[in-house]
């Protein structure tokens, strides 16, 4: 069995003589079986090309012949997905499961799509379900340590992801993924974790950096230059309210932009990021070798990796070096281990001089500001009155991935709530079922009786932002940090408590606290952490007032102003064009959870 994603494309005649041979093959079988399973195998023909309607319609005529033919319900529900048709797709996969439970693959199918939609206990039973039938499936392996990762339990991710890079250690997913899992020891072992980004380099990136490196890019120094950037998230994601502001205000007598768009569904925000680009490449279904041909064909001078090791990310084009010079930043909070990615972009904040440089692979080119740009969506609700006023009681809040809440975090805001009488504490995105348990047991053990949480599961993004009306005090995670739900509460009148570590992912607070003008708000250690959050909750007023001049404070902070930040931005870029020009380029001597894998 295959899925429908174009591989390395088939050409018309190719195709026909193909057909041909399999129609010539099939002709002296049993009628009706021989005729779908030529349909079928049209159809995966087919997709391979790319030409995934007529694709969808051979498998409808295989399974108009044969019902039973579960390969052809699998695949059909993959041109579903990849249309955006998913309840459609969720009953093929449903149906090729009914047909034939022994096939592996409509379980992964059907647990992505669950996945996608925060049914993290459906999920994982779809994942166990296709181990159950084929136990060497090293993409059920992966994708079951995303869920144990999502419902917070980090050990048993870890031993998954190890399964998964066990049963195909040569799959650079499966071992990008697991550099995420230990979130603890992203900021405690951060020597370790470097190393780790190394190996991930040199065995993936290294071998396919060219022998020769010769770009035929002109070498002016101040002419016009073509940028690329190449992203996941040209659409409703929470980069790409960070992404827009770039494209809005890109000077475009000095820089000509295109957009390398890595994500097969489009919606309203795609079509808004398309009409800012200069020029617009979709490239989610183009091979590594394929897109790096499409960047030096381009003419691409500096080319900027918006995902790190995030999600759908391309860094094996990025380490063909299609580009002289190469970026990344944003998308992700650590190296990339790419030695051909020369810069990353960061902040003096988050990245202090002479702190972190021995972490990245990449040389640091620093804002002089903060490094995000926030703009807020246009359904983000008015700013409410003081929770606590009303209640009677403070309630403290955390909005981010519960994979980010360690038991070390647990630990702190259990005595946090034990400090302050009668406080609640509410957690978003911890998912119904083992999620939510685990966190209830985990501060019952604590002392923290069920009736001091409210968990709420994921829900839609407008919920999302007035769910902040409900929490007078958010809670930073530590060691990993928040960064886009941060900038969102704050946006939302919520002051936010961070505890700044010594690496980037524990520095993201100080960096955004820090260009709001409230670095009062950073703690130096755990205890200073906790007080200060005590302290808040014992000050009504000063909450009151910091509520009702939170938003203004961010509108008129370096975080909203775009204009001045895509100059800076700009300026660093042509900063590193001129070294290129003149031989001096830095960075390659120096030394992402994704969602889940889809069936190969």
């Amino acid at each position: 069995m295959q899925d429908d994603r174009a591989g390395a494309g088939v050409d018309a005649a190719m195709l026909g003589r193909l057909l041909k041979d399999w129609w010539r093959r099939l002709a002296g079988r049993a009628g009706s079986a021989g005729e779908a399973l030529a349909l079928y195998r049209e159809g995966v023909a087919l997709g391979e090309a790319n030409r995934n309607a007529e694709a969808a319609e051979r498998y409808r005529r295989a399974l108009g012949i044969d019902p039973g033919l579960a390969e052809a319900y699998n695949n059909l529900g993959r041109i579903h997905e990849m249309n955006a048709r998913n309840e459609e797709a969720a009953e093929c996969y449903r149906r090729a499961i009914v047909c034939k439970p022994e096939l592996p693959h409509p379980y992964i199918n059907l647990g992505n799509m669950l996945m996608r939609n925060y049914d993290l206990d459906g999920a994982y039973r779809n994942y166990e379900a296709a181990l159950k039938h084929d136990p060497a499936m090293w993409v059920a392996h992966n994708n079951r340590a995303n869920i144990l990762l999502h419902r917070g339990e980090h050990a048993a991710a870890r031993a998954a992801f190890s399964a998964a890079i066990a049963l195909s250690p040569d799959d650079p997913v499966a071992a990008s993924n697991k550099l995420n899992c230990d979130v603890e020891a992203l900021a405690a072992k951060p020597r370790e974790q470097f190393q780790e980004y190394l190996e991930w380099g040199r065995r993936f990136a290294e071998p396919l950096l060219p022998a020769s490196l010769r770009h035929a890019n002109a070498s002016g120094a101040n002419r016009r230059l073509r940028l690329g950037y190449v992203s996941p998230d040209f659409r409703k994601h929470a980069m790409g309210y960070f992404i827009e502001p770039m494209l809005e205000h890109c000077d475009a007598a000095a820089f000509e932009v295109v957009c390398y768009n890595n994500f097969a569904q489009a919606d309203s925000m795609t079509a808004r990021f398309k009409s800012l680009a200069h020029q617009w490449r979709d490239v989610a279904e183009l091979a590594d070798q394929e897109l790096a041909q499409l960047i030096v064909d381009d003419g691409i001078d500096l080319l900027v990796d918006l995902a790190g090791h995030s999600s759908d990310n391309r860094l094996l084009v990025f380490a063909r070096k299609p580009a002289p010079v190469q970026f990344t930043y944003l998308g992700y909070p650590n190296t990339t281990g790419v030695r051909a990615i020369d810069y990353r972009i960061t902040d003096a904040y988050a990245d202090p001089p002479g702190l972190t440089e021995a972490y990245y692979v990449e040389r640091l080119l620093r804002l002089p500001h903060c490094m995000w740009c926030y703009r807020a969506p246009d359904y983000a609700p008015d700013v409410g009155p003081l929770p606590a006023v009303a209640n009677g009681f403070i309630t403290f809040g955390s909005f981010n991935s519960f994979m980010k809440v360690t038991d070390g975090v647990i630990d702190a805001w259990a005595r946090l709530l034990a400090l302050v009488p009668g406080s609640r504490l509410l957690m978003a995105t911890v998912a119904e079922g083992a999620a939510q348990a685990r966190a209830r047991d985990t501060f019952a053990a604590r002392g923290i009786g069920a009736d001091r949480l409210q968990l709420v599961p994921r829900m839609m993004a407008d919920a999302y932002f007035e769910l902040r009306n409900r929490v007078d005090i958010a809670l930073d995670p530590f060691p990993v940090n928040g960064g886009t739900t941060t900038c969102d509460t704050l946006w939302m009148g919520v002051p936010t408590v961070t505890l700044a570590g010594s690496v980037f992912v524990a520095r993201a607070g100080v960096s955004l606290l820090t260009n709001l003008g409230l670095p009062e708000l950073v703690a130096a250690d755990l205890d200073g952490y906790i007080d200060i959050a005590a302290g808040l909750a014992a000050d009504l007023p000063r909450l009151q007032a910091l509520r009702a001049g939170l938003r203004e404070r961010m509108r008129a902070s370096p975080l909203c102003d775009a204009p001045r930040f895509v100059r800076n931005l700009e300026r660093l870029y042509r900063d590193a064009w001129i070294a290129w020009c003149g031989g001096n380029i830095a960075g390659v001597a120096a030394p992402s959870p994704a969602l889940p894998l889809e069936a190969p």
